[in-house]
C-alpha cells in the first residue's frame, strides 16, 4: 500500500514523489529524526506493522524511527529510544566485541546483514532474535541509513534447546555401551601384545609355540575387526541422529571448532576406521600438495567422507578415485565411481530424507546418508553436488573452504 498521494510533495533535488512532513508527523507516538526522503518513505510504509520489529537507523547507528511491533518485542516506547544508538539491543558481551558496528558495515558493503543472539529488552531480559540489517541508498547511490528487521523467536529458540537436551542424553545412553565395548576390545589386545614369550613355549620353534603364536594373531584379526565394525556402528548412530535431529528442528545444531585439514590425512583415517577391511586397496588417491588443505570440523568431513567413499565401494565393483581440485574459494574432493549410476530424475531429489532413487535395490541403505553429508557440508559452510550418468558410474562432489572461517556472529 502506498503513503504517497497525487499532490505529495517532492523531493526538490530528484523531483520524486515522497511523504509530507505532515504526513509523517500523523504517524502515531513517535517523532521522525533526520531528513532523508528514503527514510522517510520507508518509515511511513512500516511504521504500523506490528509483528516484527522495524526501525530505522542513520548511518551511524542511531534510532530515527520506532514502530508497533518494536515497542511490543522490545517494549521500548518511542520516546525513550528514538535518537540513541541501537548498541543498546546488544549484551555487553557483544557490544564489546563490537558485534554491533560489524554488522552495519557488512550490511553497508554487502546490502545485507543477517544474524541471531541474544538480544536485550527494556527490563534487562534477553530474547532470542533473528535480525537482519539492509541498508538504504540515496537515487545518487550514497547511503542513506538502514532499516533493522528483527522477529522475536525466543519459543522456537528454547523448543530447540530443549530437543537438543534430549538427543544429547540419547546420544549418551546409546554411544556408552560401545565405548564400553571398544573398551573391552582394547583390554584383550594390550592383553595379547603383553604376553609374555615363555607362554608361548619354551621352544619359539616348537608346534605348540607355532600355533599359539597363530592363534594370537587370528585373534588379534578379529578383534582388529571387531573394533572397525564398532565404530562403524557408531557412524551409523551418528547419522541417525542427525537425521532425527534435521527432521525435529529443520536444521541442524552448528558444528564446533573448524580447523585447518589436510585432506590426504583425513582420507586415510577416514579409510582406516570406518570403512571395511582392505578399502584401501580399491582407491586410487590424487590430491595435490596445492588442494591438500581445507579449513572445517573434521569430524565432520571424516562422517561425511565415510559415507561417500562408503557408497562409491559399495556400488561399484571397480577402483574408486577421489581427486582434489581448487575451485575458487573452494577444495573440491570428488568422489568416482563407475557403477550403475543415479537417474537423472533423481539428482534433484537425492538428498532428501529418505529417497534412494528408482534405481535402488536391496543393496542399498535407507535413504539417510547422503542427507546427513548435506547438513554436514552446510554446517562447514561447505557444498555438496552429484553428476551421474546411468551405466558409466556417479561422481559426488564435496566443497569446502579453503580459509579460516571470520568469527561467527551467530
Amino acid at each position: 500500500m502506498s503513503t504517497t498521494k497525487p499532490n505529495a510533495p517532492r523531493d526538490p533535488r530528484t523531483g520524486r514523489a515522497g511523504c509530507s512532513d505532515a504526513e509523517v508527523e500523523q504517524l502515531p507516538d513517535q517523532e521522525l529524526v533526520g531528513s532523508s526522503w528514503v527514510l522517510r518513505d520507508v518509515h511511513a510504509l512500516l511504521a504500523q506493522i506490528r509483528d516484527y520489529a522495524v526501525i530505522t537507523l542513520d548511518v551511524e547507528g542511531t534510532v530515527l524511527s520506532w514502530n508497533v511491533g518494536a515497542e511490543r518485542v522490545k517494549r521500548f516506547r518511542a520516546d525513550e529510544i528514538v535518537g540513541t544508538s541501537f548498541t543498546r539491543f546488544y549484551t555487553e558481551a557483544d557490544e564489546r566485541a563490537g558485534l554491533p558496528r560489524r554488522l552495519l558495515e557488512r550490511a553497508q558493503s554487502d546490502g545485507v546483514a543477517h544474524a541471531v543472539g541474544w538480544r536485550v529488552r527494556r527490563d534487562g531480559t534477553l530474547f532470542w532474535a533473528d535480525v537482519t540489517i539492509s541498508s538504504l541508498r540515496e537515487p545518487d547511490g550514497e547511503l542513506a541509513g538502514f532499516v533493522k528487521v528483527t522477529r522475536d523467536v525466543t519459543a522456537q529458540r528454547l523448543l530447540e534447546l530443549d530437543r537438543e537436551q534430549q538427543y544429547a542424553a540419547f546420544t549418551h545412553d546409546l554411544r556408552a555401551p560401545l565405548t564400553a565395548a571398544l573398551g573391552y576390545v582394547d583390554l584383550a589386545l594390550e592383553h595379547i601384545d603383553a604376553r609374555p614369550s615363555d607362554d608361548l613355549g619354551s621352544q619359539e620353534t616348537s608346534g605348540e609355540g607355532v600355533h599359539a603364536a597363530l592363534a594370537d594373531s587370528h585373534l588379534k584379526g578379529l578383534l582388529v575387526n571387531a573394533t572397525r565394525v564398532i565404530k562403524r556402528l557408531e557412524l551409523m548412530m551418528e547419522r541417525h541422529l542427525d537425521a532425527a535431529r534435521a527432521a525435529g528442528s529443520g536444521q541442524l545444531g552448528q558444528v564446533d571448532c573448524p580447523e585447518r585439514l589436510r585432506l590426504a590425512q583425513v582420507v586415510a583415517s577416514t579409510v582406516r576406521t570406518t570403512l571395511e577391511s582392505g578399502a584401501a586397496d580399491r582407491l586410487q588417491l590424487r590430491i595435490a600438495p596445492e588442494t591438500d588443505v581445507a579449513y572445517a570440523n573434521r569430524d565432520a568431513v571424516e562422517r561425511s567422507l565415510s559415507n561417500v567413499i562408503g557408497n562409491a565401494l559399495k556400488y561399484s565393483d571397480d577402483d574408486v578415485t577421489i581427486e582434489t581440485t581448487l575451485l575458487g574459494p573452494w577444495v573440491r574432493i570428488a568422489v568416482t565411481d563407475h557403477g550403475r549410476g543415479i537417474h537423472p530424475d533423481d539428482i534433484d531429489t537425492i538428498f532428501e530424507p529418505g529417497e534412494r532413487g528408482r534405481l535402488a535395490r536391496a543393496d542399498g541403505g535407507h535413504g539417510i546418508g547422503l542427507n546427513s553429508v548435506r547438513q554436514l557440508m552446510e554446517r562447514q559452510h561447505g557444498r555438496i553436488s552429484i553428476t551421474s550418468e546411468i551405466g558409466v558410474g556417479t561422481t559426488v562432489h564435496l566443497d569446502l573452504p579453503t580459509t579460516a572461517p571470520t568469527s561467527n556472529d551467530n
